[in-house]
């Protein structure tokens, strides 16, 4: 996968995700960049 994409989203969304990674869609997200 695309582990470079995957960090850059980490980096920059990260509190983006800690409100987000209890929806479902978050998971489908981390599986289409892996």
């Amino acid at each position: 996968g695309n582990a470079a994409l995957t960090r850059l989203f980490q980096m920059r969304d990260a509190q983006l995700w800690n409100h987000v990674e209890f929806h479902p869609e978050c998971n489908a997200i981390y599986a289409a960049l892996d």
